[in-house]
């Protein structure tokens, strides 16, 4: 359950430019706009929060390897699943069908470029999502085989039943 962090930094862009473009651009202040403004604040909170967790992810590399942090190795390993769960299939179709509302909706007179441009990243996060999604697969089942820890394999399979429901 590795994370996407293109799709993560490529949503936050979008959702940056939107909060601080309506900020400077004073002749846009429609109550769309300003309810979208509102949900791009929601998601840059909760994208800042999903970075700490990166950094926090980081550390379970260092716990993997000794058998003394195996009770951070199980808390590590359910966040994960919670994340996966949450940000990976939830989020991914969300803000797939956010962009076409930012796109429609909001920017209407832009040009052709912009849209290829927004176009082509609503590709990019499908296809960085199936090909990370067939990794999991891989990067799941390969370290079952290592037995650094009593229940390591347990664990695995657990996380391979839940990503199959």
């Amino acid at each position: 359950m590795y994370i996407n962090i293109y799709l993560f930094f490529s949503i936050f862009q979008i959702f940056y430019n939107i909060y601080f473009g309506n900020k400077i651009d004073k002749y846009n202040k429609n109550l769309f706009s300003n309810q979208l403004q509102l949900l791009s604040k929601i998601f840059i909170f909760i994208f800042i929060l999903l970075f700490i967790y990166f950094i926090f992810y980081f550390f379970y590399f260092i716990f993997f390897l000794q058998n003394f942090f195996y009770l951070f190795y199980i808390i590590f390993k359910y966040l994960q699943i919670i994340y996966n769960y949450i940000f990976i299939y939830l989020s991914f179709y969300i803000f797939i069908y956010l962009q076409f509302i930012i796109l429609f909706f909001l920017y209407i007179k832009i040009n052709l470029i912009l849209i290829f441009l927004i176009y082509i990243i609503i590709l990019i996060n499908i296809y960085s999502y199936i090909y990370l999604y067939i990794l999991d697969y891989f990067l799941i089942i390969l370290p079952t085989y290592f037995k650094q820890f009593k229940y390591q394999k347990d664990i695995y399979i657990y996380i391979y039943k839940f990503n199959n429901i």
